[in-house]
This record gives C-alpha cells, structure tokens and sequence, in this order.
C-alpha cells in the first residue's frame, strides 16, 4: 500500500469538509456540525484505502465503487449539515467535489513533474486548495455565497453545468485517462482545471451582480413606497392644517356666541358648541403606531389602506431604533409583509373578516416580528422554504423572495403557519445595536 496516496486523499476530504463548514449555513451548533463532519471523515476513510490499494492512477471498478460511495456519504453529509436541503445543497455538494478533484489532480500534476516526490506534491497541493479557500472566503466576507444561492433562481440549470464540470475534470485526470501516466491527460487536465476555475469566477461574477441588482430593485420599492408614503403624510398634514384654519377662523364668532349664550344662561348649546370643536380637532389629531420615523410612515400608510378598504388593523410596535446596517433591507421585509397581508385581507369578500394584526416587539438583543392576516381560498406552503407560494406563478412572489434573501444574508429564522383562515409569519431578527 502507498501510504502517499492515502494521505493525499485524506488531506483533500479535510479541504472538503473545510469547505462545507465555510460555505454552507449550518443546521445545527458548532459541537453537533463539527461532530456530523468528524463521522463523514471517519466514513470516508475505507474508500480512501480501497483507492491507496488499487492506485487510482490505474483505475479499476472497485476504485469507481468507492469514489461513487464516498459522493454518496458527502452528500448526505452535507443534507444533514446544512441548512438547506434543497437544489442549494446539490449545487454546495457539487462545487465541492469539483473543488476537491481540482486539488487531487493538481497534486498528480506537480507529483509527475518532481520526480514523483510525494512531499512536495503534497505541499503543493494544500497551498493551492488552501489559497482557493481563502481567495473563496474572502469574496464570501464581502458578497456572501449562501446569500447569493438563495437569492439565484433556476439553480438546477446551474447545477447540471457544475456537474459536468466535474464530469470533464475526473475524465480528463482520472478515467479513462490517467494524468500519471499520459502526458495528454496531464495537458488535457490543466485546461480542465483553468476552465473550471474560469467558469466559476464568470458564474459568481453573474450572480453577484443578480443580487445587487436585486437589491437594488428591493431598495428602489422601499424608496418609491416611503416616498409615496411622506406623500400621502403630507395631504394628510395639509388638510389637518386647513381644518385647524377654519376652526381658528371660526373661533372669534364661537366666542361672542359663547358669551351670548352665557348671559342668556343656556349651557345646553354652549355644550354643544364645545363638543364639535373638540370632535373636529380630534380628527386632526396624529395617531403614533411607533417611534421610529420610517416605521411610523409605513404603519401610518398601512392603517390608512386599510381603513380604505374596510380592514381592521391592530398594531403593536415598541421597538425605536433600528441601526443603520439593517435598516432599509429590514424597512423592506416588513413593507412587503404588510403589503402582502393587505392584498390577501381585503380580497376577502365579507368586510367583517378583514384583518392585520402587525407586532415588533424587542426581546434582549432581537427583535420579534409577527405579521397575521385573513385570507380566502386556499394557500399552499413551499415544502423548502416554508413560505406561501403565489398563486400566479411559480415560486414566490417578489415581496417573500425579498424575505428569503434577508433571511439568508442575516441568518433570521421564520416560520410560517395557518390557522382556520389566518396566515401568520414570525421573524426573529437579531440587531446589534452600535454606539
């Protein structure tokens, strides 16, 4: 047995797994994810041996055998690892892979032209698997990669031209042709490698651009609908202030008609004459649903469209800052939430029935959201993501993907239910407050 081979295997599985841990949300605590990757280490090492015994470089079925078992034990790894369980899984486990087979094959290169000396190919093939993760990591600290897979759409596609990546990888290095003994393979296997490298710098380019782009579009709605908001606040204002007008206008005759009526003694009309005044300035009167300025303007809209289209509206929110960082993409979530809740209340045809019930309320260091609503016909949950999906299309509208990216860049748990014709979505949403 060539113990060199073995160690490179091993070494190659360590990056791999290093690179579930990096890339991929984890579905559990540190101790138990760490724990799920030692056994899929552990698990892997017999293949690994079954590979050391019948070299790789000459490859039999037993060697096909045992790198089909071990994708089938990574890939469960990474299904009970992850968050996601999901076409963002097959795409995470795949890359992986592809990952892992660059660095193996990069390894039989450097190893075929030292003279087969096992140490340095072996050096060589962690500094180049480790520099990929930290190049990887990098750009994950600035764009995050889970929030880019949540955020891509027609991931499938995108998943069968990462498989046949891998595919063109291992035919060139490993089988039929093998990159110790066939200088083609090798010459075949560095294109493949640069290729591969290529297509994924080209891929994560695109969808890094798709997010912006989607972000962009997100902050653009908030924008257009706060705007529309100080819009509608501002006709509000102005006809508060000519209704205050007219009753200061009115007031001189209001006071000589009070003095008249005293030195008459009829107290019923001067009654009288004070409780319209008071029911007309009332109504000028701003109700405050929270603190926070951009909230309050998105509650205020909230209740007046709701009012408009005969739907009750409890709110509850205690919650006044809101840091910088999260503001405008949580401002978002809720302004979707609450724009969905209107469109589903009020298509139901008895008035009575009609409601949105919003609350945001602090707990420690998070923030509880809860958004309830009536609704009509029948909803259904996606089975992955939990959340309702539109009627009039595949998939989620735009409003629930915008809570899908949230929840993914800000790793914010939600849940979703009904009950007897109410939808309820709940978040909690950790904010650290910065001095």
């Amino acid at each position: 047995m060539s113990y060199s081979l073995f160690v490179m295997m091993r070494v190659s599985m360590l990056f791999l797994l290093a690179y579930f841990w990096c890339f991929q949300p984890h579905r559990y605590g540190k101790a138990k994810s760490l724990l799920i990757l030692a056994v899929c280490y552990a698990a892997t090492t017999f293949p690994d041996m079954v590979f050391d015994a019948n070299t790789i470089f000459s490859v039999t079925k037993i060697s096909n055998f045992a790198a089909v078992f071990n994708l089938l034990v990574v890939s469960i790894t990474a299904f009970v690892f992850g968050v996601h369980r999901d076409d963002r899984t097959v795409l995470t486990v795949i890359t992986a892979c592809t990952y892992e087979l660059t660095g193996i094959s990069f390894n039989s290169i450097i190893y075929c032209h030292t003279g087969r000396n096992s140490a340095i190919s072996l050096a060589a093939q962690i500094v180049f698997m480790l520099t990929l993760l930290l190049i990887m990591k990098r750009n994950d600290r600035r764009v995050s990669m889970s929030e880019m897979l949540d955020a891509l759409r027609d991931r499938w596609k995108l998943c069968i031209v990462t498989a046949m990546n891998f595919v063109s990888v291992y035919a060139a290095s490993v089988w039929p042709g093998n990159v110790v003994y066939s200088e083609l393979s090798r010459v075949l296997t560095v294109i493949m490698i640069a290729l591969t490298l290529a297509y994924y710098l080209v891929v994560f380019s695109l969808m890094n651009a798709q997010m912006k782009g989607d972000r962009l579009e997100m902050n653009n709605e908030f924008l257009e609908t706060y705007a529309a908001g100080l819009e509608r606040q501002l006709e509000k204002d102005m006809r508060n202030q000519e209704t205050m007008s007219i009753i200061r206008h009115d007031m001189r005759h209001r006071e000589s008609m009070i003095l008249y009526y005293l030195d008459s003694g009829d107290t019923d009309l001067i009654r009288d004459m004070l409780i319209s005044t008071s029911e007309k300035m009332s109504k000028t009167a701003e109700k405050r649903y929270s603190l926070n300025p951009e909230l309050n303007i998105l509650l205020a809209d909230t209740a007046l469209k709701a009012s408009e289209n005969d739907t009750r509206f409890e709110c509850r929110c205690e919650v006044e800052e809101i840091p910088k960082f999260i503001m405008t993409e949580l401002m978002t979530v809720v302004l979707n939430l609450l724009e969905n809740a209107q469109k589903a209340a009020s298509a139901i045809p008895e008035k009575d029935k009609r409601f949105i019930s919003f609350s945001m309320i602090p707990v420690g260091s998070q923030v509880e959201i809860e958004v309830d609503n009536s609704y009509t016909g029948e909803l259904e949950l996606d089975k992955n993501t939990g959340l309702p999906l539109a009627r009039s299309q595949n998939g989620h509208g735009y409003g629930l993907r915008s809570v899908l990216a949230f929840s993914g860049k800000y790793h914010v748990p939600y849940t979703c239910e009904t009950d007897g014709g109410v939808f309820r979505i709940r978040m909690l949403v950790l904010i650290q407050y910065t001095d």
